[in-house]
């Protein structure tokens, strides 16, 4: 199985300039390739932009390209057997790389579309945790005339993009604090819930749901800016309550398959359910390194129907954005 290994900021899609992203990118890119290449009969390469050819320097199956990713991609999408793609879901980009594989009838070993759309739009999926009776922070549009005190009353809150991933974007209000409406269409108001972030590390297929790792996250301000800095997997199996948060989630969203992760806040009653992030996540760089078993091996038979495999033992690996400290 020849099998492209995407990913959007190292892939030169991210834009002319070069952002921090990118560093983080390249690690889940370096972790997924080294991963699959150690599969029988699995043979993974990638493209990078050839501005970022250190950050991938030791890692066989990279082909690099100075300009025309775009065309890149199209032309080696046609030549491989499978697929994946780690891309961000803002402006819809995870979705538009997805539908290429799948419409060219690619093995994808991804998230569904309806998964990715989903997960993609704060509010729609605040809607689905709600009718599935999920833990879900309370979520608002921001429109003319929201008035923060009376959706959370004395209490901070946030605002993050309404198609934003990670913690770009994601903003730690006053209680009571106005934003100037005209910023308002494309964010989103919601609860802030009190608690440890976390993130789970999940692999599922249409038929089971696995919890790989439950995960520590450092979240840092800077000001009222949220920051996502790595984090930690626990050396825990997974306890009851987490378990039923992702088997939950997984069939509250159609098409979860695959790697996913969820970000959570786990508080005195119980998780709560913040997002679901339809793709590679920064913690998949620490799986390897944290399992008996090699992470990429519960993808690939997710993908291929088979039974997902069982983890028995995890040790604690901290990692940060550029994945783990060598």
């Amino acid at each position: 199985m020849r099998l492209f290994i995407f990913e959007y900021f190292t892939g030169g899609l991210g834009g002319e300039s070069v952002h921090s992203p990118v560093e983080e990118g390249a690690a889940m890119l370096r972790a997924a390739l080294r991963d699959f290449a150690a599969l029988p009969g699995v043979e993974p390469f990638t493209f990078v932009d050839e501005r970022f050819a250190p950050l991938v320097e030791d890692i066989s199956g990279v082909r690099y390209f100075a300009s025309r990713h775009e065309e890149r991609f199209a032309a080696v999408m046609d030549e491989c057997d499978a697929a994946l793609v780690i891309a961000p879901e803002t402006r819809g980009e995870l979705a538009r790389l997805a539908a290429a594989a799948l419409h060219r009838g690619k093995l994808w070993l991804g998230c569904g579309m309806e998964a990715i759309i989903l997960c993609g739009d704060k509010l729609d999926f605040a809607a689905r945790m709600k009718q599935a009776g999920i833990p879900h922070p309370a979520t608002w549009p921001i429109a003319c005339f929201f008035e923060p005190r009376a959706a959370f009353g004395a209490k901070p809150w946030i605002t993050k993009p309404r198609d934003g991933a990670g913690c770009d974007g994601v903003t730690l209000r006053a209680a009571g604090q106005r934003l100037d409406c005209a910023r308002g269409p494309a964010l989103v108001a919601q609860e802030y819930v009190e608690g440890e972030a976390m993130s789970a590390s999940v692999v599922s297929s249409d038929r089971e749901v696995l919890v790989l790792s439950v995960n520590r996250q450092r979240i840092g301000r800077e000001g009222g800016r949220l920051t996502y800095n790595g984090g930690e997997i626990l050396p825990l199996e997974p306890a009851g309550e987490v378990i039923r948060m992702a088997e939950a989630v997984w069939r509250a969203v159609p098409g979860l398959c695959g790697y996913w992760g969820i970000d959570y806040i786990a508080t005195p009653r119980g998780p709560v359910v913040i997002e679901v992030n339809p793709r590679l996540t920064t913690s998949y760089t620490a799986l390897a390194a944290a399992l008996e078993i090699n992470p990429a091996r519960a993808i690939h038979a997710a993908a291929q129907g088979e039974p997902l495999p069982r983890v028995t033992r995890r040790r604690a690996v901290v990692y940060s954005l550029s994945g783990v400290p060598a």
